[in-house]
């Protein structure tokens, strides 16, 4: 179960049954919030996730398979408060 460099691998292949290591993989997250927006009980909320789109495989321990995550996300949120 040890690759060639003997390191125990991170994740594990349903579809040929086999290990594989998966390297360090990044993300970038990010949120904005203008609260009393125009001086009113209004706030708007931009949020941004995986903005550097990484859609390389992640290992999932939990189910012993791998899954892509989806790519860049954004939202725009508003609030009123009354």
């Amino acid at each position: 179960m040890f690759n060639r460099a003997g390191r125990m691998p991170s994740a594990h292949d349903n579809e040929t049954e086999s290990f594989g290591l998966i390297r360090n993989r990044y993300y970038l997250d990010a949120t904005l919030m203008w609260r009393n927006v125009l001086g009113k009980n209004m706030d708007i909320r931009l949020s941004g996730n995986n903005l550097l789109n990484n859609r390389k495989h992640v290992a999932g321990q939990w189910t012993l398979d791998m899954y892509r995550p989806q790519g860049i996300a954004v939202v725009l949120g508003v609030d009123l408060r009354f």
